[in-house]
């Protein structure tokens, strides 16, 4: 699926159920990266100027009226929400999404060199608490891997911005641009503590 048309099938009902109250709406994922599947899912990134239930309920009925409306998913907020968000996850977002209809980057709280620095602590301390809570506590830790890596890429990205000063959101185009052990952490052969390993330098630096 492509998903320009289908944006193009949701955003004009979108501005004309809210009318001039919404101030942005973007895509991001897989189909933002430009590596989307035949069942990926679509999504979304609207920022509204306020956010309650009946804006829900006018967003879920534009959605549900949607081709493939049960792959939408995504993130809803309003003006005052984003502002006031934790500068390094609001971060990601000002990454990873394409813009569709107004501009992100005023309804974003400040950032700076150390919001970078808080994302890869972030992201490194989360994927360290899942890599031993997996090794710990699941039945066949080695399943649990392939969700463990998805986690690792997202970390090993913005460690790679940060160690470059660019971004690269896609797989296949950041692999060539890690070290060598950082692509194991992708790869095949990657192992808990390894992941483990990676994510405590990434805090520690």
């Amino acid at each position: 699926m492509d998903w320009r048309p289908w944006m193009d099938a949701f955003l004009p009902p979108l501005l004309e159920a809210l009318p001039g109250r919404v101030a942005f709406v973007g895509i991001q994922g897989s189909f933002g990266r430009g590596e989307a599947g035949p069942e990926s899912d679509v999504d979304l990134v609207v920022v509204l100027d306020a956010l309650g239930a009946a804006e829900l309920a006018v967003c879920r009925g534009v959605l549900e009226k949607m081709p493939f409306a049960d792959r939408a998913c995504g993130f809803f907020c309003d003006r005052a929400a984003l502002a006031a968000w934790p500068a390094f996850d609001a971060l990601q977002l000002r990454l990873d999404t394409l813009p569709v209809y107004g501009s992100l980057e005023e309804l974003l709280p400040p950032m700076g060199k150390e919001t970078l620095d808080e994302a890869v602590r972030a992201a490194a301390s989360a994927l360290y608490h899942a890599a031993c809570h997996t090794a710990l506590f699941d039945a066949q830790p080695e399943a649990a891997l392939p969700a463990l890596q998805k986690a690792a890429f997202f970390a090993l990205r913005l460690a790679h911005c940060r160690r470059s000063g660019q971004y690269t959101a896609a797989r296949q185009a950041l692999l060539p641009k890690l070290e060598p052990e950082e692509r194991a952490l992708l790869g095949k052969d990657c192992t808990l503590p390894a992941l483990m390993a990676w994510a405590r330098g990434e805090m520690e630096s």
